[in-house]
């Protein structure tokens, strides 16, 4: 038995310092936004302001830039195509444009390609 702690149940996690858990505290949501919103505070920005996300590198999928961008994609299915990425770039057939990436087929090879890790798609001369 410890002393100075209450018992507790064994199907719980009992911290070495004997120390209570903390609650989190949620902070309070700025006004006309509800707090159970699962909106980043750029997206609330964006979204009041009318601005439209121009760049793939926020925090989740950003379906404003998204959208044209496979549009154009789907364009250029069973073309062969130059993708620029972020470590390189494949030229190969697009054979595939998917919610999430690209499937490309270099050299005999299929390479998924994240739409996050794209920086340019054209077609190849």
């Amino acid at each position: 038995m410890m002393y100075g702690l209450p018992p507790v149940p064994p199907y719980r996690y009992a911290l070495q310092s004997g120390v209570p858990p903390v609650t989190p505290v949620r902070e309070p949501s700025p006004p006309g936004r509800d707090s159970t919103s699962r909106e980043s505070a750029r997206e609330s920005t964006h979204r009041e302001s009318g601005m439209k996300e121009s760049s793939a590198r926020s925090s989740g999928y950003s379906h404003y830039f998204y959208k044209p961008f496979l549009r154009h994609a789907q364009r250029l299915m069973r073309r062969r195509v130059e993708v620029g990425t972020t470590s390189g770039k494949l030229v190969g057939e697009l054979r595939g444009v998917f919610s999430d990436h690209l499937l490309l087929v270099a050299d005999g090879r299929e390479w998924h390609i994240r739409l996050e890790q794209i920086v340019y798609l054209t077609p190849a001369n």
